[in-house]
């Protein structure tokens, strides 16, 4: 794990003293006092060896330092503590690097705690904790920079991408003069990409490419905006950068020519040249097919295949891709291939195929061509409204479950509109879902309103007692503690 270790700055230089003197070396100054049999440190830091500044307080310490390669050797620290237990200062230095700092008779014992996951979170709560204090103490001191840089690769670390987007992105926009800039313009662009915000990405790495300094991301840039401006449709400037990056910096490698010509595929596909597209696959395919492209080369053959005009071979294209791939487009490219296998007239196929894509949380679509299948078969008895509903409410539950309470609202909502043609058990269900989608979506009020609206409808005292559960539930879970009583004792 590579991160900067927490907040501020300083500076001065390195030589041997005597045990509880101070320690100044170039970039950092270091002092322990022991105080009521305890030790006391303060570290003023700034982009310093994080190594050289452990063994300079092992000197202060009188001890000698062990572990230190569980540190990489070019790690940077950014740090300002004041007048700090020991173990404290330690345990904010070494926490987001992944270590912590053991004070034994003889030595200062660095061990990592990589393998133990409660502890790294714990540490890394720790210097977030210390890094947005000195950000509200020095909020315009130029360390703002490596803290905030620092920030976004913890929140990197933990799978958090959002919050380190926005972190890279606070920083571009609040220190333009930094010389770490372009780091966080590149960082940016790439965890943008991630999540598959392409319009976002091109901004960013244009502006990368505009700076008037040297940056050592150049190359990357380009090819990453061309991959960028081709998922896009934007054919022209993608062919442009590819050529541009192909005349400063000629593919050699086999995994690179690969890499640029699936590109260069998709652009082709983007400006409608299905053909050369597909001969530049049957090229790739040529030069070894390698793992890492395996999905993207499935995706980019499905979508050529389709292109040119042979929807039975498409929808085995789509299914072969569906499979490879995850997640929303494993559902998106078994929805096309129910779609295409439906246009080649396998109604069949088109009925088993969308079963697959509801599977894996489609939209309606999977949903509208099994009922086109079925009509065209003579079987309308097969997509019965009963099954529309109940498959209806399984998605919601997916959706909700997987953070995404308005695509879930989208699902239920048609239902809750015809709720007075449910019976009794089903509308409880469907209003309970359509609530707790509501709550998460729009808010507790909206939530409440949706659920007084069927409380009319429900006759069985379980059935309105659960209502005014879930209400006291919602309530609750907002804060609404008066409220909450309320509905529990029955009154919404």
């Amino acid at each position: 794990m590579k991160l900067l270790a927490l907040c501020l700055a300083f500076a001065a230089t390195f030589t041997p003293v005597a045990p509880g003197a101070p320690v100044a070396a170039e970039g950092y100054e270091v002092h322990v006092e022991r105080r009521d049999g305890e030790w006391w440190c303060s570290v003023h830091a700034q982009r310093s060896n994080l190594r050289e500044l452990l063994r300079s307080l092992a000197i202060q310490l009188g001890v000698h330092v062990e572990g230190l390669d569980a540190i990489d050797a070019d790690q940077e620290v950014t740090v300002v503590l004041e007048d700090r237990e020991l173990r404290d200062v330690m345990t904010r230095i070494l926490g987001s690097v992944g270590c912590q700092a053991e004070l034994r008779t003889n030595a200062l014992r660095v061990v990592s705690t990589e393998d133990r996951h409660e502890d790294v979170e714990q540490l890394r709560n720790l210097a977030v904790a210390t890094y947005l204090n000195a950000q509200r103490r020095w909020p315009d001191h130029p360390g703002a920079v490596s803290a905030k840089l620092a920030q976004a690769r913890i929140e990197e670390a933990r799978g958090n991408l959002p919050a380190a987007i926005a972190h890279y992105e606070t920083l571009i926009q609040r220190h333009r003069d930094s010389d770490q800039l372009p780091d966080a313009l590149w960082r940016s662009a790439e965890l943008l990409a991630a999540e598959h915000e392409w319009a976002s990405v091109v901004q960013r790495l244009t502006d990368l490419l505009r700076l008037d300094r040297r940056h050592p991301y150049e190359i990357r840039a380009r090819l990453l905006l061309a991959r960028a401006h081709a998922l896009l449709g934007d054919h022209e400037h993608a062919f442009y950068m590819l050529d541009v990056v192909d005349t400063y910096e000629p593919a050699a490698e086999p995994v690179e020519i690969q890499r640029r010509q699936l590109i260069r595929a998709r652009a082709m596909l983007a400006a409608d040249r299905a053909p050369e597209a597909r001969a530049t696959l049957d090229y790739l395919e040529r030069l070894g097919r390698r793992e890492e492209f395996e999905v993207e080369l499935l995706e980019l053959r499905a979508r050529t295949v389709e292109a040119l005009e042979d929807p039975a071979q498409a929808s085995l294209a789509w299914l072969r891709y569906g499979r490879a791939t995850e997640g929303h487009e494993r559902a998106n490219a078994f929805t096309q291939a129910a779609r295409l296998a439906l246009d080649a007239g396998d109604e069949l196929g088109a009925m088993f195929i969308s079963r697959l894509a509801d599977a894996d949380g489609a939209d309606d679509t999977a949903l509208a061509i099994r009922q086109r299948a079925a009509s065209a078969l003579g079987l309308d008895d097969l997509v019965r409204p009963t099954e529309e509903r109940d498959e209806r409410l399984a998605r919601a539950r997916r959706l909700l479950a997987g953070g995404l309470p308005i695509d879930a609202l989208g699902v239920i909502k048609p239902i809750f509109e015809l709720r007075r043609e449910l019976d009794e058990p089903a509308l409880l269900e469907v209003a309970s879902l359509y609530a707790r989608a509501l709550a998460e979506a729009k808010g507790v009020d909206a939530a409440i309103d949706a659920l007084r609206s069927v409380i009319p409808d429900l006759h069985a005292p379980e059935a309105r007692r659960a209502i005014y559960v879930l209400a006291g539930e919602l309530y609750e879970a907002n804060d609404r503690l008066d409220a909450a009583v309320e509905a529990y004792q029955g009154r919404l």
